[in-house]
């Protein structure tokens, strides 16, 4: 089956590989490689426990497996490296929430995913952590723009990759699944979704003689890319969705780093993006409600990383044989804030 994906963001080279080695589709995707991305600029961070909360994120126990063997395969097709799992270290705030997870430490959902720990020592003088922290297991980060040039490179090969700056026509027979990123919120056929994309600044810094071992995430995240440079982030605007950076973000995240870093740092270099997230904090999957064989995969936010794999392959069953969507993540859902 013939199959034209609209954007080569991170989303939609992840579901047009999958519809075309998985499921053996004949793929055509179509990228305005002039339009500035998400997945350009993101972290890339994967972490089975996230949000201001701090909560398992939704159905881990599922897509994680999922997302490894993905990576993996692609890794080993390729002969390349872009998963690189790091576990997370985020220091307690106060003596309260020590004790807090403390007892999420003991519960069955939690105890195969943290550890409580007292001190690290290669980072008990870099960091600021008088009351300990907890380790996340089975975190880490995609090497994202490595992972696009691999994916766009194989797509280019197949010649089933095509540099557009404006969406071509389609016939109305033919199957066209929008994986837009932020774009889509302002594309006519998408506007009626409950958007809530949001603009983040991160930061390139140079830090020597800090540990690699672990992604830092206390106010801030501190995450090892190489040798020295580190990215720091990240920020929420839900009203300036320019392309440049917002100063205000900016010094916001160096006074949240500067409050537990301990040692000097340089700013190398400041990025930003819009995400494509949506009220509810639940991907779209669909069709379109009115316009036949048209559709849409998007809305995964800052967890694409982790969730598109998993529904990518709900996408594809969904598209050819009709299998259902998961409630939570159709078009007509009921949003839960």
């Amino acid at each position: 089956m013939k199959i034209n994906i609209i954007g080569q963001g991170l989303v939609g080279s992840i579901l047009a590989y999958t519809l075309s080695e998985k499921y053996h589709c004949e793929i055509k995707i179509f990228n305005n490689e002039y339009l500035k991305t998400s997945s350009s600029v993101a972290a890339g961070i994967y972490n089975p426990i996230t949000g201001k909360r701090m909560a398992k994120t939704w159905l881990a126990d599922s897509i994680f497996p999922f997302m490894f063997d993905f990576y993996a395969e692609i890794e080993q097709k390729y002969n390349i490296k872009i998963l690189y799992e790091s576990p997370v270290f985020k220091p307690f705030a106060s003596m309260e929430e020590q004790n807090f997870w403390m007892g999420k430490s003991s519960d069955i959902t939690y105890q195969n995913d943290i550890s409580i720990i007292e001190n690290i020592e290669i980072i008990q003088n870099s960091i600021s952590h008088p009351f300990g922290g907890f380790i996340v297991k089975k975190s880490g980060r995609l090497d994202v723009n490595l992972f696009l040039e691999t994916i766009k490179n194989f797509f280019i090969f197949k010649k089933c990759y095509q540099t557009v700056t404006e969406i071509p026509k389609f016939d109305e027979n033919e199957i066209v699944i929008y994986c837009e990123g932020a774009y889509a919120a302002q594309n006519p056929l998408w506007k009626f979704l409950p958007w809530q994309c949001n603009k983040g600044e991160i930061l390139d810094v140079e830090i020597k003689s800090f540990t690699k071992d672990y992604i830092i995430n206390k106010s801030v995240f501190i995450m090892p890319i190489q040798n020295d440079i580190f990215k720091v982030g990240s920020t929420y605007h839900f009203t300036d969705f320019s392309e440049i950076p917002n100063e205000n973000g900016v010094q916001e995240l160096i006074h949240k780093l500067n409050s537990f870093l301990n040692i000097p740092y340089d700013l190398k270099g400041v990025k930003c993006g819009i995400r494509p997230a949506v009220q509810g904090r639940r991907p779209f999957l669909g069709e379109h409600p009115t316009i036949k064989n048209t559709y849409i995969f998007n809305g995964f936010g800052s967890k694409a990383v982790s969730l598109a794999p998993f529904f990518a392959n709900e996408m594809a069953n969904h598209v050819l044989y009709n299998l259902p969507l998961m409630l939570e993540v159709k078009l007509d859902r009921k949003v839960n804030w």
